[in-house]
């Protein structure tokens, strides 16, 4: 029992000695703490009684405030330039390439930006770059994982581990890497990330700009805390706003600046010239804040649970899920290679194209249009070969890399397999996307097959879409997928499954103008060489992870 008492001491004296928006997450220890001993606890006497009922009291207490906060907690900084933070010492590395370990004596850093001049405490600075931003500027960054760019005036007095006091001014020193403090297990991003234009990361709460924002065309205005994120587009002067349930919205360009409390202290204002994202949603850490403090090159599944950017124009956003792959042994006009169901779990969202790539996208990047069915540029390309397909998301993804629009990590390419049937069921295991329909007579309301298509292609999104939003993914054309064809599924479970191996033959899916309902259903397959030009093959790309 003595335990369960200095377990509640102990959360008492966090509740003094952190700030509030740190609470939550030394709660939540002890929380678990309590919860075990509480299990184990053999209860013999009325006091015992009473030290576990006064525990099970204060577990109800500090629920509240664990759910409150407990999950935003960003992870600790532990590397800085390579070199791995020490827990009792700083360590300068000076201009000669010699390093030094002690104590940096400053209390404080100014540093002077493009938008302010700020006053850092020491205690909370995790690395220094000297002459390493645009123009020789110094780079800051903070164990809270904020970012500045700017000047440093400050000399730096430095205690070495030998106790010898010296003073070095900025020309003597390359970079500082500082030491953890324990309290930084307890950082939290407590309101919005904001990216701006010079790559600068700060983190802090909105005060006075957007309480709410207003919609064109709409009575009511969007809550704050419905926002996934806004980038700021400021060549067309207008907001996209990606809400927290997937939706997109665009509305006009804001007239005040921004003003963020940081969670470091000082309050900051933005000119919205230098604003390029505002990430609201602090409890899933933006991916260019993990690039740029974990100097991480891959992305993880946990980076995609949600968008990281707004999505491109004509592309729908696919969260991370599973999916049975396949169709059962039951299902109407079915084909031995559907077997055998296989669980998949998509550990990575993705932009899908909300509809087949048109002629008139194809001919804008690649300069050809080998399409036999023409008159409209909004009809599928088609004749196009598997491994120009491949060619184009190449090519598509270079210019919107060198226009500045592709988001890290990211590239156009084909689907995969898995990745195209997943966004074709939404959440459904029927015959389509829609449902069984038996009788097939719905389908002519989603798709273009032989029983309506009058022997041709349709121009793209004129039908119903599926629950994800994107069109055509029963009829019109058949789409490439990336796998090379396999006979069968591998089985059981697996993760992001990709048709690998030997083989030649490539895989299509979605059934097309040509093709009967049973072509269309969501479970069908085909395959075809990699040179093949057919009326009715055409694509679709994603924006996925490299």
């Amino acid at each position: 029992m003595g335990m369960g008492v200095l377990v509640v001491f102990e959360s008492l004296n966090v509740s003094l000695k952190y700030p509030k928006r740190y609470q939550a997450t030394a709660f939540q220890k002890c929380g678990r703490l309590m919860r075990t001993f509480l299990h184990f606890a053999e209860i013999r006497s009325a006091g015992q009684l009473l030290v576990a009922a006064c525990l099970l009291g204060f577990l109800r207490w500090t629920d509240p405030l664990i759910a409150q906060g407990g999950d935003s907690f960003t992870p600790p900084v532990t590397m800085i330039e390579g070199s791995e933070r020490l827990e009792e010492w700083d360590v300068v590395w000076l201009s000669g390439g010699e390093s030094v370990r002690g104590k940096v004596l400053n209390a404080t850093l100014d540093i002077h930006t493009s938008y302010g001049s700020y006053t850092l405490q020491k205690d909370w600075l995790a690395g220094l770059r000297i002459d390493a931003g645009p123009g020789h500027a110094d780079r800051v960054k903070t164990a809270n994982r904020n970012l500045f760019v700017g000047f440093i005036n400050d000399s730096i007095q430095f205690e070495s581990e030998s106790g010898e006091n010296q003073e070095w001014t900025k020309d003597r020193i390359d970079h500082i890497v500082f030491h953890r403090r324990a309290e930084e297990s307890l950082h939290e991003a407590s309101g919005s990330y904001v990216l701006l234009e010079n790559g600068d990361l700060i983190s802090g709460e909105l005060q006075k700009w957007l309480p709410f924002i207003p919609l064109p065309n709409q009575r009511a205005s969007i809550r704050v805390e419905d926002i996934e994120l806004v980038q700021f587009a400021h060549e067309s002067r207008t907001l996209r706003i990606l809400l927290q349930d997937g939706k997109e919205i665009s509305t006009g360009w804001p007239q005040e600046a921004i003003r963020i409390r940081l969670d470091l202290g000082p309050e900051c204002v933005l000119p919205i010239s230098h604003v390029q994202t505002l990430y609201m949603n602090t409890k899933t850490l933006p991916w260019v804040v993990r690039k740029a403090f974990d100097e991480v090159d891959s992305i993880s599944g946990d980076d995609l649970a949600h968008p990281p950017a707004p999505s491109p124009k004509g592309m729908v956003w696919v969260p991370p899920g599973h999916f049975q792959m396949g169709s059962s042994l039951i299902e109407k006009g079915r084909d031995p290679d559907e077997d055998p169901l296989t669980e998949v779990r998509i550990t990575q969202g993705f932009w899908m194209g909300e509809h087949e790539v048109t002629q008139g996208e194809y001919q804008e990047i690649m300069g050809s249009n080998p399409s036999g069915y023409r008159g409209s540029l909004d009809l599928p390309v088609e004749k196009v070969t598997w491994n120009e397909a491949v060619a184009y998301g190449e090519k598509l993804s270079a210019r919107e890399r060198e226009a500045g629009r592709l988001p890290p990590g990211f590239i156009y390419r084909l689907p995969t397999e898995s990745e195209w049937e997943y966004a074709c069921r939404g959440e459904s295991m029927t015959r389509f996307h829609y449902g069984d329909d038996p009788s097939e007579t719905e389908l002519t309301t989603y798709a273009w097959f032989i029983e309506n298509s009058q022997s041709t292609t349709h121009p793209v999104a004129q039908l119903k879409p599926n629950a994800r939003g994107l069109y055509d993914m029963h009829g019109n054309v058949w789409e490439w997928c990336q796998d090379i064809w396999q006979d069968a599924y591998p089985g059981g479970e697996v993760r992001d499954h990709v048709g690998e191996g030997k083989g030649w033959l490539r895989v299509a899916r979605g059934g097309s103008w040509l093709y009967s309902a049973a072509h269309c259903r969501s479970a069908n397959r085909d395959s075809y060489g990699p040179n093949n030009r057919c009326s009715d093959i055409g694509f679709r790309v994603v924006l996925g992870a490299e």
